[in-house]
């Protein structure tokens, strides 16, 4: 069926916008040939550092070299833990052990492999803690807010919160910083079980034992290995500083109701989840939580292959490959597509291609840690990504539903949307720009474009196509084949769709005689920022303590700068690399010296949320400061980011 539907939706349609090197690009990737790369992925487990995850690096490595590139192993060695020993269970008022697997599913084939590692956290310490419960909701800075109004303290108590709104490592950070002895995280069925449609096996969504594994490290304070010294504020802080103290245990909805269905103590309505009971905050229920974790300093490997151009400059693109169980959305949809890039763009250099820029394709390990991999590949090769790197292209989960999604730096806007006017959408057989909302969000964290963006100042692309019920087996063992074969891209139409699209992307940024960042949208983009700025500082009582009107100036001669600039190049250019590498490295100007206490995220414009984690902050060190309602040091921000958009408007303007 799925050959039929690749013949009629890519092959019968007239890419007639594209010229011949793309038309023959966006013929190459083949459905076939991509299930066949998620079915090898997916036949075992693979975290990383594992011998599973091993087998993938060769498997990779030697799928490039087949199609002709130079292909590297880069091995990092890096500290992370595995679970040696986990115990949590209800001491009263109603004794239970809790299970804390998932099970299997006959229909699943590989849902009952030996291999699977047990249900943990990355980066959790080991502990041993009986204390009463106090379900703090999603776990939330405000959620802490709430409970305070409600004269209800955390203070040497376990909290269970719920996955959901921010990065899972934050709610942890949260839990110890409120005084907490551990964190249970368990996913609640509305907000990906049952509430939501069908559980698995029978439908997409997140079963009774179902687990969401993944890290807690504290992302938002440093990504990579949190023995990093580039993390460091100061000589006096440590790793531990970037990675719990108190230990934490993700567990199923299905263990979570022998403590929810038992607490007492007052409710707050907006609290209540799925189950049905009521949700009280506690206490009333005491629970023993007995957690080890095996520490290490482990090989993880990552594969580099080259496409050398006629410049220097560089376009890199990249997907993670490690996997906390089989990883079938997340990650090697993304890495199957990977692939049949790699085969489009060998297609092309064998029918005589000469590509103006040089291309770079990175397979991440370690991504499931916390971005592992790609900052170790970024703090050992700063000097060449900062002198040659045009644009980083990531893709994380690349097909988890029929949605196309795009987070972006916004100099890259406009030519993601024409782009997306030049692919097509499997399902409708129309442009994606006719089908996607084309809402590019600012960049956060939580995948390998990190370090790229926020230390570097590359520009960055980021994109998949997603839905809503991949998340019913986000990091669990029911990310697998079998769950892509049912209900996520049975006839993996959209695993091609994702290879054109990254594709394109890639040649047109290679092959551009002009780089197509426009600066007049990232002028946009900052007025809309100067407004939320100016929120957070009213909405925290500094109206009258802060000043803004240089700030609002900087943006003004940016936005001049940039009308000047693309006026310019409308009329022609005679130098063009002079031009290119004035457009590529106008990013850079926006690195300062570090964020408050996070001294490796250096982008002034965009950071991930400090109590976020995943989701952006725009004007993060204003905000930051905002936050906290420290009026000297939020000024010290609004000046260093005005100095710093001037800066780029300068630069612009030289």
């Amino acid at each position: 069926m799925w050959r039929l539907l690749i013949v009629t939706l890519f092959f019968g349609y007239s890419f007639a916008a594209l010229n011949n090197w793309e038309q023959l690009f966006v013929k190459t990737p083949s459905a076939k040939a991509a299930r066949e790369h998620l079915k090898y992925y997916t036949s075992a487990p693979h975290p990383a550092g594992t011998p599973e995850d091993y087998d993938t690096v060769l498997y990779t490595q030697q799928h490039f070299q087949k199609l002709g590139f130079q292909a590297e192993i880069d091995t990092n060695n890096v500290f992370l833990n595995y679970p040696k020993h986990r115990k949590v269970s209800v001491v009263s008022p109603n004794p239970y052990e809790m299970g804390l697997n998932e099970g299997f599913f006959p229909g699943d084939p590989t849902s009952r492999d030996p291999r699977i590692i047990p249900t943990f956290h990355g980066y959790a310490a080991s502990g041993n803690v009986t204390a009463e419960v106090v379900y703090v909701n999603y776990g939330r800075l405000e959620d802490y807010t709430e409970l305070e109004k409600n004269s209800v303290s955390v203070e040497g108590k376990i909290v269970i919160v719920r996955y959901g709104q921010i990065f899972r490592g934050t709610k942890v950070w949260l839990a110890q910083l409120h005084g907490a002895v551990g964190c249970l995280i368990y996913s609640d069925p509305q907000d990906d079980g049952y509430v939501k449609g069908t559980p698995y096996i029978d439908g997409p969504w997140r079963p009774e034992r179902g687990v969401q594994r993944g890290s807690v490290q504290f992302l938002s304070l440093c990504p990579g290995d949190p023995t990093n010294k580039l993390c460091k504020e100061n000589a006096s802080q440590n790793y531990t500083d970037f990675i719990p103290k108190i230990p934490s245990q993700p567990i199923s909805w299905g263990d979570a109701q022998y403590i929810l269905q038992d607490l007492t103590g007052v409710v707050i309505s907006d609290w209540q989840g799925g189950l049905n009971f009521t949700y009280h905050v506690g206490p009333g229920v005491t629970v023993n939580m007995d957690i080890s974790m095996d520490y290490v300093t482990t090989p993880i490997w990552n594969v580099i292959a080259t496409i050398p151009g006629e410049s220097e400059e560089t376009i890199m693109i990249g997907n993670h490959r490690d996997a906390w169980v089989f990883g079938a959305t997340d990650p090697n949809s993304g890495t199957a597509a990977l692939l049949e890039v790699a085969k489009g763009f060998s297609t092309l250099l064998k029918a005589g291609w000469k590509p103006k820029r040089t291309i770079v394709m990175c397979s991440w390990d370690g991504e499931e840690y916390g971005l592992l991999g790609s900052t170790a590949y970024a703090d050992k090769n700063a000097a060449l990504i900062q002198k040659n790197v045009v644009t980083y292209i990531n893709v994380d989960v690349g097909v988890g539903g029929k949605s196309l999604y795009a987070d972006a730096t916004h100099s890259l806007d406009n030519f993601i949307i024409s782009v997306a006017d030049d692919i097509i959408d499997p399902d409708t057989n129309k442009p994606l720009s006719q089908v996607w909302d084309k809402q590019i969000s600012t960049l956060g964290s939580g995948s390998d474009f990190t370090s790229y963006i926020d230390h570097y100042g590359i520009s960055v692309i980021t994109f998949g196509f997603v839905g809503d019920s991949e998340n019913g087996v986000y990091h669990s063992n029911y990310d697998s084949f079998h769950w892509m074969e049912l209900y996520g891209d049975p006839d993996y139409v959209y695993h091609v769709a994702c290879a054109q699209f990254w594709g394109l992307l890639t040649i047109r940024l290679v092959d551009a005689e002009v780089l197509p960042f426009q600066y007049t949208r990232t002028a946009q983009w900052l007025s809309e920022s100067y407004q939320e700025a100016l929120d957070v500082i009213q909405q925290n009582g500094g109206s009258n303590q802060v000043t803004l009107t240089d700030l609002q100036q900087a943006i003004k001669e940016f936005e001049a700068a940039a009308v000047t600039l693309e006026a310019a190049i409308a009329g022609g250019v005679q130098n063009l690399s002079a031009l290119n590498s004035k457009l590529y490295l106008a990013e850079r100007q926006f690195l300062g010296s570090g964020l408050p206490k996070r001294p490796y995220y250096k982008h002034v414009l965009q950071a991930p949320g400090l109590y976020l984690g995943y989701d952006s902050q725009s004007f993060p060190g204003v905000a930051q400061q905002a936050r906290v309602q420290d009026w000297v040091q939020t000024q010290v921000q609004v000046q260093e980011l005005a100095k710093h958009i001037r800066q780029a408007a300068a630069w612009l303007s030289s």
